[in-house]
């Protein structure tokens, strides 16, 4: 029970909703599935364009070649 014995109910709100804005009147949480998204979109960049650097190494000596990293995405 509620607040002088209403029950209270759930605000539900969609993700999409969530993830917009606080300006907008949302939440502002980050959606996280396009924050990795970018995040690995980087990483492959990085990967073509820096030749050297010890990520590179670590990288390499566990996965291979940048080309199976990307062969092997789901």
């Amino acid at each position: 029970m509620g607040i002088g014995g209403r029950e209270r109910n759930i605000a539900w709100i969609s993700w999409e909703n969530m993830c917009d804005s606080i300006e907008e009147g949302d939440l502002g949480v980050i959606n996280i599935r396009l924050f990795n998204n970018a995040l690995l979109g980087n990483w492959i960049w990085r990967l073509k364009t820096v030749k050297a650097g010890m990520w590179r190494e670590i990288l390499d000596s566990k996965y291979g070649r940048w080309k199976d990293l990307k062969s092997n995405r789901k």
